[in-house]
């Protein structure tokens, strides 16, 4: 049996990377499409971009809400920009002999920019990058579990209802006899009134008012296509992966063939059998809202 997924779902975590305390957190709703909202003031635009990727790549309804944080570890020495302390060092170094001075390493840390005080400075740093999505993946990790677990008891909420629905539409065949005699009585009464009606009786009219008779005292061919979508619901939700719209098209054509079933028949007993059929067809719908 396939995983199933809910749609909501939370998850976290955090890691020292770089001089910093990353903290990630992921909550995730119902949602047609895929709308990802990432709060992430510090990102650089590629890190940024390299993150919504990575969700993108791991989810495919609901909105997402990604939050990520920043904040300076504590003892933790800032981040060194050893690039520019190089490039500052090739351009002083030649002149601090030329002018007899002494270049030491405490001059260069206090230029501008060689001590990576600002977030913004760190998500640019590659090992960084790295470190950060490294540990979003665990994070969406964790998510997917929750999500995984909820799917699991979703699954088993639906399955009760189906089985509900399934005693539900087999007490509606165990009246077909009935719902034939009953329209064949109809037909006769009809049958009656055209034959004691003024002049001869038009044998069109007679041939259409059997047709429209013998049609609906027939729900058989309903009742075939209802059990095999529900046979096809079972499979998909038996299937898992990401469901939720295939489920509600076959929940769709369900609700349709359980409407021309009452359509055809005024018998009180599939009137009341059909009223909690299509409760139960509604249970079902609020269900696979949550499934991806």
């Amino acid at each position: 049996m396939g995983t199933l997924h809910s749609m909501t779902g939370f998850a976290s975590g955090s890691r020292a990377i770089g001089g910093y305390l990353v903290s990630i957190q992921m909550k995730a709703v119902n949602n047609r499409y895929l709308d990802i909202f990432l709060k992430f003031p510090a990102a650089s635009v590629e890190l940024e971009q390299a993150v919504r990727d990575t969700v993108k790549a791991a989810l495919q309804r609901g909105r997402v809400d990604v939050w990520v944080e920043l904040q300076p570890a504590a003892g933790g020495a800032p981040p060194l920009n050893t690039d520019l302390v190089r490039q500052f060092h090739a351009q002083l170094a030649p002149l601090a002999d030329e002018l007899k001075l002494t270049l030491q390493m405490r001059d260069l840390l206090t230029l501008p920019g060689v001590l990576k005080a600002s977030a913004e400075s760190a998500t640019a740093d590659a090992a960084f990058q790295a470190g950060l999505l490294e540990l979003l993946r665990e994070v969406l990790a964790a998510f997917a579990a929750m999500r995984a677990r909820e799917g699991a008891n979703l699954r088993e909420v639906m399955a009760g209802i189906l089985d509900a629905v399934t005693v539900r539409i087999e007490a509606i065949a165990a009246h077909q006899e009935t719902v034939r005699q009953h329209c064949l009585a109809r037909w006769q009464k009809r049958l009656g009134e055209l034959l004691t009606g003024a002049g001869e009786p038009d044998p069109a009219r007679l041939l259409q008012e059997a047709a429209y008779q013998a049609e609906r005292a027939d729900i058989a061919e309903e009742l075939d296509r209802f059990r095999s979508h529900l046979q096809q619901f079972r499979d998909v939700l038996a299937a898992g992966g990401p469901a939720g719209k295939k489920l509600d098209f076959i929940l769709q054509e369900l609700n349709r063939e359980a409407n021309t079933i009452l359509s055809k028949t005024d018998l009180i007993e599939i009137s009341r059998l059909g009223i909690d059929l299509k409760a139960d067809i509604e249970k079902l719908r609020e269900q696979i809202q949550n499934i991806e």
